[in-house]
């Protein structure tokens, strides 16, 4: 579990500092290593919890922003649903790619039975068990509990988080599928070669959606400080584990 989680915190720092600094996977995840290693080690839990503080406001503030800023280059969800991918058909890059396809039912949260990827039954079994698994019995978030001044504290703690997972529809999915809808040859390829050379990744270069909103949509000061605070967030999501 531990492998597997600091593996995708390392991904997803490689693909914010490649997007952003051209770096390749080594030096950035070395980076990462040496500079989360060094304060989880000289700052221990504390250090931990006050940067996650900080660290939190300025992300939901940064993501909100952006989110607003999106939705105005889009025009509004009316604009969004007008400009997604399935209603629309988009020039080829050459005869060789495509955007790729995407569903019709893209804005639906429970779809049939029948479908492919997301059924209504799968979701409304699987994401509770997982939440759970994940919210309740990872020892990264009880440790966060168990540091707590008290029960009344960590109650409060646990309360707020739960309002907090509330946003992530707004302020992550939304700004995503905007991103699928401006930049549709880069975020949306799928043919294998293209998608290599655009993002390093054949199978796709979904993962550079928002690190392309960040870059292309927020007013210069503002891009740097949501693209710290982003990598702030992934050592500091390292530092938990690491201090496991």
């Amino acid at each position: 579990y531990i492998l597997t989680k600091v593996s995708v915190d390392l991904y997803a720092g490689d693909v914010f500092m490649k997007e952003a600094l051209g770096w390749d996977i080594y030096p950035s995840t070395i980076t990462l290593l040496v500079i989360t290693g060094i304060y989880t080690i000289t700052g221990g839990l504390a250090a931990v919890v006050y940067t996650e503080v900080l660290q939190s406001a300025i992300m939901v503030i940064g993501s909100f922003v952006l989110m607003v800023l999106s939705f105005n280059r889009v025009g509004g969800m009316s604009g969004l649903r007008e400009s997604w991918p399935g209603n629309n058909t988009h020039s080829v890059l050459n005869a060789t790619c495509d955007v790729g396809s995407v569903p019709s039912n893209a804005f639906h949260m429970f779809r049939s039975p029948s479908d492919e990827k997301f059924p209504w039954p799968a979701v409304v079994l699987a994401i509770p068990s997982t939440g759970i698994f994940y919210w309740c019995s990872s020892q990264v978030m009880v440790q966060r509990v168990l540091a707590a001044k008290n029960a009344f504290h960590a109650k409060l703690g646990a309360v707020l988080c739960g309002l907090l997972k509330l946003l992530p529809i707004f302020l992550i999915v939304l700004p995503g599928m905007i991103a699928r809808t401006l930049f549709p040859r880069r975020v949306g390829c799928t043919v294998a070669c293209e998608c290599e050379a655009i993002c390093g990744n054949a199978d796709g270069c979904s993962n550079i959606a928002y690190p392309e909103l960040v870059l292309n949509v927020l007013p210069t000061g503002l891009t740097g400080l949501l693209l710290a605070v982003m990598m702030a967030a992934l050592m500091s999501s390292l530092a938990s584990t690491f201090n496991n």
